[in-house]
């Protein structure tokens, strides 16, 4: 008897749950999933014995600099790119200057923070940017104090098409734009289905 095995949103644990009460033959339904079989053939079908595998999609931009980095905002309420960003983690995404370019259609999860100094009493934004636009769901706003390292970060869910691009946009909400010093800041992104 043929079982089909659907990958789940909700994590491994409902598919490592799946995997204990199904038959020792089945078939799996989903390019993030594979099969390597005991003869080292990796397909769809899951045979007795088979290893299952998840192909992650993931990407990690990030940046430290404890002296503080100058960001310049030249037009308030325009999104600037953060692209001295560096790489760690990168599966299923290319890399320039700041930008993770999808090589995978799906539905994804960002995650961004960024902490920050600047004029007292300025009032920065800072998204999560898909091909040049700010997505609102992953949008922050801070307004900072007096000698204040201002936080701010958002996590959203999106979907991507091939070639999408996604960026750290930050811009300056004030009728006066201020430069800002990061110190730290970080991106992430992960295809969730």
């Amino acid at each position: 008897m043929k079982k089909r095995l659907y990958w789940v949103f909700g994590g491994l644990f409902a598919l490592s749950l799946i995997l204990a009460v199904t038959a020792t033959d089945f078939y799996v339904s989903s390019p993030d999933l594979q099969c390597t079989n005991t003869n080292n053939i990796t397909s769809n079908r899951c045979l007795d014995g088979a290893n299952l595998s998840l192909n992650g999609v993931y990407g990690e931009l990030w940046m430290i600099n404890e002296s503080g980095y100058t960001f310049s905002i030249a037009v308030s309420e325009v999104y600037y790119n953060l692209t001295i960003l560096e790489t760690d983690e990168l599966e299923g995404f290319n890399n320039s200057n700041g930008t993770l370019t999808a090589l995978h259609e799906g539905f994804y999860s960002g995650d961004f923070h960024i902490s920050f100094s600047g004029q007292t009493g300025s009032t920065h934004g800072a998204a999560i940017m898909i091909n040049g636009n700010r997505h609102n769901a992953c949008y922050n706003q801070r307004k900072l104090g007096s000698s204040d390292v201002g936080n701010m970060g958002g996590t959203c869910i999106f979907e991507l098409v091939k070639g999408d691009n996604i960026t750290l946009g930050i811009d300056d909400d004030d009728a006066t734009p201020n430069d800002i010093s990061i110190i730290t800041s970080n991106l992430n992104v992960v295809k969730i289905g």
